[in-house]
């Protein structure tokens, strides 16, 4: 994300001005890496909404411990090269990941 989510702010729509770099994964690539997402601390729509794992169909806020989190789950996976760009970028500027349902 561009910026630090504030937290009384919602997200509940896909905006992709909120974002600097984006990737694109195709539903059945997350389906097959689920178990890696599910324990990952997370927020749903918001900062006041902590949860684990992503949000299926609504957007997720992932802090920036959880992206190098999540990185390390995924370093085993060949495809996936830009998602893991974007995370390990996120871990290393601080920086929140927004994910937008599948």
């Amino acid at each position: 994300m561009k910026k630090v989510p504030a937290s009384e702010e919602m997200y509940e729509k896909y905006d992709l001005s909120l974002c600097g770099e984006t990737a694109a994964v195709e539903d059945d690539e997350v389906h097959a890496l689920w178990e890696h997402f599910g324990s990952i601390p997370c927020f749903w729509h918001s900062l006041q909404r902590p949860a684990q794992g992503l949000a299926y169909t609504g957007i997720t806020l992932i802090p920036p411990s959880s992206a190098k989190n999540l990185l390390d789950r995924l370093l085993q996976q060949e495809q996936l090269c830009s998602l893991k760009g974007i995370l390990h970028d996120a871990w290393e500027k601080g920086c929140y990941v927004i994910h937008f349902g599948i």
